[in-house]
């Protein structure tokens, strides 16, 4: 019997590319589709935080995964790879009638053929349950279906029995790339060589996947009233010692003595604990969301929960200090900031599943 592949390319960091994987194999594994996982190398900026080695083998177990056969559903292909210029795809507008919701199975299994994805499949068929629990149900089955590598297994043994308690809330502060981006880029605004889409887009992982240290006051405030141990996350670490200084370091375990060999198993060894967290404060990052959809646990958002101007003397202050930006462009970046402040705030609260792509 023919069948349907959905391909699916990612280049940026892992959650991302996890995200887009499984939303794929949801969407193919009730078309009786195989997905095949573009894995290209991980992009030379993400090299100081994520570092070279950047192959799924790091993290699953694909030996014992391919030699059960899921191979038939699920391959990974590394190295680069170019679709083909003329290629369809879920986003194509013969489907537009079926998105997000409406998708007709019946369709899929009588015209098998090849779908090149770019963006996340979230989308759903016509005789699906239409609920959260549900969705976040079927990808959790596919998740636990790929094994983990057997380092990855023992870190996570480790790290569970040293946090010493089930119950925990995942405080997750995301920081190092953006805030390497705005440090190299922000400063162009002073001779205009900063392009409009560029800004809009810092400013749109500023607002959205950064927040300041106290934006996350209140529920960190609520985690403790609660009496739950809060487990620190973190791509910078050291801004634990603020929140330590201000709550009490008796309050929370750092994520940062859970050790791996790479990088990559580090992020994964993270992740997964997230998962494990009864509910996790964070931004709207996929790193974040994806990992309380896979728990189908809640998820506070700390982004834009404070002030406009808050965030504008933040910026000033951090990227700005002895930058000399003339007025206009001052000007272009307060209503670029405003903009995306104001969007934001009209998307809360956000759903688990519901982060923006990653595009940093």
């Amino acid at each position: 019997m023919q069948r349907s592949t959905i391909m699916v390319r990612r280049g940026d960091r892992l959650i991302a590319r996890l995200k887009h994987l499984f939303y794929a194999w949801r969407f193919a594994d009730q078309i009786n589709a195989r997905v095949v996982m573009l894995w290209p190398q991980l992009p030379v900026f993400w090299h100081q935080f994520d570092g070279t080695e950047y192959s799924p083998s790091l993290i699953f177990n694909l030996r014992d995964f391919y030699a059960a056969g899921g191979a038939d559903d699920l391959v990974f292909l590394e190295g680069p790879m170019n679709y083909p210029a003329q290629r369809r795809s879920l986003r194509d507008r013969e489907f537009a009638a079926m998105r997000p919701h409406k998708f007709d199975k019946t369709y899929f299994l009588n015209n098998p053929t090849t779908y090149y994805e770019q963006d996340a499949a979230i989308y759903s068929f016509q005789d699906e349950p239409r609920t959260r629990e549900y969705t976040h149900k079927t990808l959790r089955k596919l998740y636990d279906r790929l094994p983990h590598d057997a380092a990855v297994t023992r870190s996570l043994d480790l790290a569970r029995s040293r946090i010493k308690d089930d119950r925990y809330v995942g405080l997750h502060v995301r920081r190092g790339d953006v805030d390497e981006m705005l440090k190299l880029e922000l400063p162009k605004l002073a001779d205009s060589g900063l392009a409009p889409e560029r800004l809009a887009l810092l400013m749109g992982h500023y607002v959205c996947r950064t927040a300041l240290n106290e934006f996350y006051y209140e529920s960190i405030e609520d985690s403790i009233r609660s009496g739950l141990k809060i487990v620190y996350f973190s791509d910078s670490p050291d801004t634990l010692e603020h929140f330590a200084n201000t709550f009490g370091r008796k309050h929370f375990v750092d994520a940062g003595m859970f050790k791996a060999r790479y990088p990559i198993q580090k992020a994964f060894l993270d992740f997964n604990l997230l998962i494990g967290a009864e509910r996790i404060i964070s931004t709207g990052s996929n790193y974040a969301s994806f990992a309380a959809t896979l728990s189908n646990s809640e998820i506070t958002n700390v982004a834009v929960s404070g002030g406009l101007e808050q965030l504008e003397n933040h910026l000033h202050i951090e990227y700005l200090k002895d930058v000399k930006v003339g007025v206009e462009n001052l000007r272009l970046l307060r209503d670029e900031l405003e903009r995306q402040y104001l969007r934001r705030s009209r998307m809360r609260p956000l759903e688990a599943d519901e982060a923006l792509p990653a595009a940093l």
